[in-house]
């Protein structure tokens, strides 16, 4: 079963995904699996951030085969055929954020990753605003499995400030959830898609563009 999953905490990104749902009754015939508080976990809930593999973890354990998170600033202009079809081929879709790890992963992820700063510094950032795994593909259950267990182990929390959290002068702020994304697509040779492509910023810039990123504010 494909589904589309998202988990709204607080507010404004309520808004975003009561607007989120409008753009895909419009475009979707799928599953839409939606979150006002924390989907089941039994871990730290020490960021929100966390809340993505908590979703990703509900979805698995009820079937769905094919996984696409969108972000409460998301909205759908097109049909999410193809991108899903990307999805199963692949087994990941992860577009990459145009910053690469050196500058996005504090040092304790790297240490818990084993990759050092020089490695990271030729590693892509990941963007995990638009992401999805397949179950039936060895790479998105591997993917999967590392992700959750990143989140349990404490790896999605950190600032978007810099804060000290490395001395090295290519580090700029840590993505918490994104960081770990990149390392982990490091790990299993994904290879992450253009940005641009099948997700992009508002306004649409290209045909293929089924996923626009427009802020929640």
């Amino acid at each position: 079963m494909r589904a589309v999953i998202n988990v709204a905490l607080g507010k404004a990104y309520e808004k975003g995904q009561l607007r989120l749902d409008r753009s895909l009754s419009q475009h979707y015939r799928g599953a839409f699996i939606q979150w006002r508080e924390w989907p089941p976990w039994d871990y730290a809930k020490d960021t929100p951030y966390v809340a993505k593999a908590a979703a990703m973890q509900y979805a698995i354990n009820h079937q769905c085969t094919t996984i696409l998170w969108l972000d409460a600033s998301c909205i759908v202009t097109g049909d999410l055929t193809q991108l899903f079809e990307d999805i199963e081929r692949d087994g990941v879709y992860m577009p990459s954020s145009g910053y690469n790890c050196a500058q996005t992963c504090n040092d304790k992820i790297l240490e818990y990753f084993s990759i050092t700063r020089d490695q990271a510094e030729l590693i892509p950032d990941a963007a995990t605003g638009c992401f999805g795994i397949s179950t039936t593909h060895p790479k998105g259950i591997a993917f999967a499995r590392m992700f959750i267990q990143a989140a349990k182990d404490g790896m999605f929390s950190g600032s978007r400030n810099h804060d000290g959290q490395s001395q090295d002068p290519r580090f700029m702020f840590h993505r918490q959830d994104q960081s770990a994304a990149g390392l982990i697509c490091h790990h299993l040779s994904i290879e992450k898609h253009d940005f641009g492509h099948r997700c992009g910023y508002y306004p649409k810039t290209t045909p293929t563009q089924v996923v626009q990123f427009k802020g929640i504010s």
